[in-house]
């Protein structure tokens, strides 16, 4: 094929699939006002579990900057999240600021990618109402929505017709520290910024392309972000020896490792290629019996060739599509080596994957094989709305889920509370403690954390404190408790206290046990107002109150 046929085809085809600013403005803002009730009516009746209101306690708490960043010592996450948060919290006063942000930022990350990214409507609908943006990043308050933002934002200035570095550099910046994922992808970005600057437009076979980066600006933009990692890297690694959180391996594993992670990409990416709704699927049909090896292996197998298939259109990119194996691998790495990868951390690969094509899209070239237009229709037409359409049957999923039940039952313990005038004060023990960090959103008694001996509202997992609690200690420190404060004391118990429990296992070693002299004992120092047992997660108890 002749270059100038070459080119005058690959202009079609992006006519054809990049034709957004052909599309009325009223379907988009249709579609983005329905996207909004959605998100708002969930996130309304979304009650936040331990790991979105942490956060805001933290932020809450901060005294100043210098405040924050010592909150975070043992949190894993960067810093932008929770300063977001204390922004909001010391403007507005009220917890209902944790959702607020979150829906904001979603939403302006939604309304960047639909007004902005050079793809079929079709192709943004699907994404947009897929369980990422409507669910996972906007009604889960965390800190993942804004990687989606800045990702989609970074896409959309680089392919703008001018690339200004500050703003490339101060979004890279941002990303860095929204969490540890993100820190990774902002230095697979590096590359896309310094190649940007290296080579001329004729270099690279493009017949339209945003002004290119000076070397200056170049400079300026990867200072930045190098900038945003080394603060994320001096966040999060503060606490390493102390905290539980997060794997260490010795080196001589991490080899090893890395190489099965990359073998194995299909098993890291389960949840986003939906292998572990399939899973769950047969054990049902199965009744519960384990699945064969050779089924799993077919299962990841698929889910690998499915991610693959998804980044074969950018083969027409070779760098791009590079990337994109770079991000793939590294993130199934992180996931082995530091932090099991769940629903949301292995969407942000689909973002940022998003974001590649979004770069590719902008910049036509004369030279074009057949076959890269080809794999660019597998991809395109094929393999992403095949992700497209699993995230949104998981998002329908989730939704009904939260729906159905609340996450916590932290708003029904504030219900008790509230029934009980007596208890308005009351301070609150927890077992296991960290179910406690959910009840700030809803209530303000004091919390006692009796495994480090102290009042707080978040649970940190340090390996210093006492790990084993018996259901003894935990009564002694609760009439302890009520003697310095002369206040009732309220217990949450998520053990079924009516049997001994020889030894129950938590997270990260923490155990608890109780005997039947210390259930007899325990039965008749209290007595038990509620049992609070309709969370869709772990976070159900029965509530008992000290006599």
């Amino acid at each position: 094929m002749e270059p100038d046929t070459a080119a005058a085809a690959h202009r079609s085809r992006w006519r054809v699939l990049a034709n957004s600013r052909r599309e009325g403005l009223h379907l988009r803002l249709a579609l983005l006002t329905i996207w909004l009730g959605i998100v708002a009516v969930l996130s309304y009746g979304h009650v936040p579990w331990r790991d979105e209101v942490r956060a805001l306690s933290i932020a809450q708490d901060a005294h100043g900057l210098a405040g924050l960043f010592e909150g975070l010592r043992y949190e894993g996450h960067p810093i932008l999240w929770h300063l977001l948060l204390a922004i909001a919290y010391n403007v507005f006063h009220t917890p209902a600021v944790l959702k607020l942000v979150s829906v904001a930022v979603a939403f302006t990350g939604a309304a960047v990618f639909l007004f902005c990214a050079p793809f079929p409507l079709w192709f943004r609908a699907m994404f947009l109402f897929s369980g990422l943006p409507l669910y996972e990043y906007s009604v889960m308050a965390r800190n993942y929505g804004i990687s989606m933002l800045l990702l989609f934002a970074f896409g959309a200035v680089y392919c703008g017709k001018r690339r200004n570095p500050f703003v490339l550099g101060a979004i890279l910046f941002l990303l860095a520290n929204t969490n540890a994922h993100s820190a990774l992808l902002t230095c697979l970005l590096l590359p896309v910024l310094i190649a940007g600057a290296s080579r001329s437009r004729a270099a690279r076979g493009e017949t339209q392309a945003p002004k290119r980066l000076s070397p200056g600006g170049c400079a300026l933009a990867v200072g930045f972000a190098l900038a945003g990692v080394l603060l994320c890297a001096a966040t999060v690694g503060r606490s390493r020896d102390e905290n539980m959180v997060g794997g260490q391996r010795p080196v001589s594993r991490v080899a090893p490792v890395l190489l099965n992670a990359v073998a194995d990409v299909g098993g890291r990416f389960q949840t986003i290629t939906g292998m572990d709704s399939l899973s769950t699927g047969i054990k049902r049909l199965s009744r519960g019996a384990a699945i064969r090896p050779g089924i799993q292996v077919l299962m990841s197998a698929f889910a690998y060739m499915l991610l693959l298939a998804s980044i074969a259109g950018l083969l027409r990119r070779p760098f791009l599509a590079l990337i994109a194996v770079a991000a793939l691998w590294g993130m199934a790495g992180f996931f082995a080596l530091i932090y099991p990868g769940v629903y949301r951390h292995q969407g942000l690969w689909l973002v940022f994957v998003l974001t590649l094509y979004w770069l590719a899209a902008t910049e036509i070239s004369r030279q074009e094989s057949w076959w890269a237009g080809r794999l660019h229709r597998v991809s395109f037409r094929i393999a992403l709305p095949a992700l497209f359409l699993l995230n949104i049957l998981m998002g329908a999923y989730k939704i009904t889920v939260d729906i159905r039940s609340p996450y916590s039952s932290s708003r029904d313990f504030a219900a008790v509370l509230s029934a009980h005038e007596e208890l308005q004060s009351a301070t609150v023990i927890g077992e296991p403690e960290f179910m406690v960090d959910a009840l700030p959103y809803y209530i303000r008694n004091r919390i006692y954390l009796q495994r480090s001996a102290r009042f707080g509202k978040v649970f940190v997992w340090l390996r210093h404190q006492k790990l084993h609690m018996s259901l003894s200690e935990i009564l002694d420190a609760a009439h302890r408790v009520r003697q310095e404060t002369a206040r009732p004391v309220v217990l949450l118990m998520q053990p079924r206290l009516d049997r001994p429990i020889p030894d129950l296992q938590y997270n990260y070693g923490f155990s608890f046990s109780c005997d039947q002299p210390e259930l007899d004992e325990f039965h008749a120092a209290t007595r038990q107002i509620a049992a609070l047992h309709r969370a869709s997660s772990d976070e159900n108890y029965d509530v008992y109150v000290l006599n």
